[in-house]
């Protein structure tokens, strides 16, 4: 899928005013959900690792549910596999206009069909490490 306008309008805000949920965030180094997170948290963005089982990872405190991220919301990046993706994100109300972000290997196309009967911005596709290092470097 094309990057869209609004998925630039997001990635050319300052990485520290841009707030991003992390649907699989991971303790375990070897999994993207622990890489993707350290290559934001180097970035500066403000990151909030969404994982039911952990309680801290890379110096962040960890939520269970991606509702228990104030607003904004910008981008929730989804890296968790297609079958746990739309229970991931059940508790996102749709109202509060995030868009989601599925990373490579995390949806099916009947999940991306199910994420947009609910959602009005969803990306499918570009990792969210090589958009935002084209923004704002490795």
């Amino acid at each position: 899928m094309v990057v869209t306008n609004t998925v630039f309008s997001l990635l050319e805000m300052e990485p520290a005013d841009t707030r991003i949920a992390l649907i699989g965030a991971s303790r375990h180094r070897h999994k993207f959900g622990s890489i993707i997170l350290g290559d934001l948290v180097r970035k500066a963005f403000d990151v909030w690792p969404v994982n039911p089982q952990a309680r801290v990872l890379d110096g962040r405190e960890v939520v269970a549910s991606v509702d228990q991220i104030p607003d904004p919301l910008h981008i929730v990046s989804v890296v968790v596999p297609p079958d746990e993706a739309l229970y991931a994100l059940s508790s996102l109300d749709p109202a509060r206009r995030a868009l989601v972000w599925f990373q490579p290997g995390a949806y099916t196309d009947d999940v991306l069909a199910s994420a947009r009967r609910r959602f009005e911005n969803v990306l499918a596709g570009p990792c969210i490490m090589v958009e935002t290092q084209r923004r704002h470097g490795p």
